[in-house]
């Protein structure tokens, strides 16, 4: 019995045992009678654009009136922004309690913290009896406890070279990590549009009796106030990078397919819908400098950071930490291209870098306010970005 939140935090964050197969979730929802299949989910996989494609249907969803849960990970603020209902967190009470009935059953089969987080917020969804529930899986597919789901639709965003360590190190190695989501008879939409990744995708989808929906990224029409055209629409949206024309493109293919569900969804929702930013994601914090924050946490992440940076046209001043498994050579290499200067630095997690981690040529700061003050005086924009942990410390210290 947890007394309080501290407590199940702190025990929650000490569970991080491996696994080879979905065995111990599938048994434990067995155990718990199956909770997941009382919902009406839609399920987001993907290298990146998981939190950006949620948070675009989310919204959607909402303004047509539908109330919406979303699971989603890591968290930004707070753990409990991990589930949410129409935007707001699940509240400590509520975790607790929760956790506290269903703790037993998570012992016996020996669950991690993701897993536990997926039953609560499975629970919590049915307890305020969401309309449409939306679960961002983790790093993989094929063993995430969200593939225990059939949804309605399910998306893979796109294929990048990370966790490699535990997805394989080919694209289509990791393809099909993504894609053992698929299902029979379940439309799975993608925005991915390199071939060894879409062959895998196909050869999977007539294996198991699904379907692949290919979507492209959307026109730009304004930028950098970005309005991207949707059929007849003009869609602005409240986030700020070209990269999300792909994920907005995603949202919009799943949306599609509800409505091919018999789902009532509007245009004046969609266009409202958009208008949501992502937390997180070319995020502004400061107006005076200029700073931006993003949570481009691998190669292909930061490569989309970077086109955005080269649309501004603007003196760019990058201070950068990651976690230790990322590849921040070539992560540094991207940004030196587009910026004045790149500064590292380092943040409180056992995963990060430190300066022996980082290339010499960068200037190393062991404190990352010293390293944001050292940069915010310059004429331009400043970006604080390389791991979606080391942002979340950046938006508590600006928010202070």
């Amino acid at each position: 019995m947890y007394i309080n939140i501290d407590d199940l935090l702190n025990d929650l964050y000490k569970r991080t045992a491996s696994k080879s197969d979905r065995s111990r979730i599938h048994n434990a929802l067995a155990t718990l009678n199956n909770p997941h299949f009382n919902l009406k989910a839609i399920q987001i996989a993907g290298t990146n654009g998981k939190g950006s494609t949620t948070n675009y249907v989310a919204h959607i969803l909402m303004e047509e009136g539908y109330t919406v849960g979303t699971f989603t990970s890591p968290h930004l603020i707070v753990h409990n922004d991990r589930i949410r209902v129409n935007g707001v967190n699940i509240c400590d009470d509520d975790l607790l309690r929760l956790a506290n009935t269903y703790m037993p059953v998570f012992d016996e089969y020996g669950l991690n913290m993701f897993e536990i987080d997926f039953i609560l917020a499975i629970y919590y969804f049915l307890e305020q009896n969401v309309d449409y529930a939306i679960f961002e899986a983790g790093m993989g597919g094929r063993l995430d406890a969200t593939t225990e789901l059939n949804p309605l639709v399910c998306c893979i965003t796109n294929i990048g070279m990370d966790h490699i360590q535990f997805l394989g190190d080919t694209l289509e190695a990791i393809a099909y990590e993504k894609a053992c989501i698929l299902k029979p008879n379940i439309r799975c939409v993608t925005s991915e549009n390199k071939k060894e990744c879409l062959d895998v995708f196909e050869k999977q989808a007539m294996e198991v009796g699904a379907s692949i929906k290919m979507v492209k990224p959307l026109e730009v029409v304004e930028y950098p106030n970005l309005k991207l055209r949707y059929h007849d629409l003009d869609l602005v949206l409240g986030d700020v990078a070209l990269y999300q024309r792909y994920n907005a493109a995603t949202a919009l293919g799943i949306i599609e397919e509800l409505r091919h569900l018999g789902i009532n969804i509007s245009d004046g929702s969609i266009i409202e819908g958009f208008k949501y930013p992502w937390a997180g994601r070319f995020e502004k914090v400061s107006k005076e400098p200029n700073i931006y924050v993003d949570g481009a946490h691998n190669d292909e992440g930061i490569k989309a950071l970077c086109e955005t940076i080269k649309a501004y046209h603007m003196p760019t001043y990058i201070v950068f930490a990651a976690l230790k498994d990322k590849p921040v050579d070539c992560m540094l290499e991207e940004l030196r291209k587009v910026s004045e200067e790149v500064v590292v630095t380092t943040f409180e997690n056992k995963r990060a870098s430190h300066k022996e981690d980082y290339p010499n040529a960068y200037q190393f700061f062991e404190d990352y306010t010293k390293a944001i003050e050292y940069l915010k005086t310059k004429k331009g924009l400043l970006i604080i970005t390389g791991s979606l942990y080391f942002v979340s410390l950046i938006k508590d210290y600006f928010k202070e």
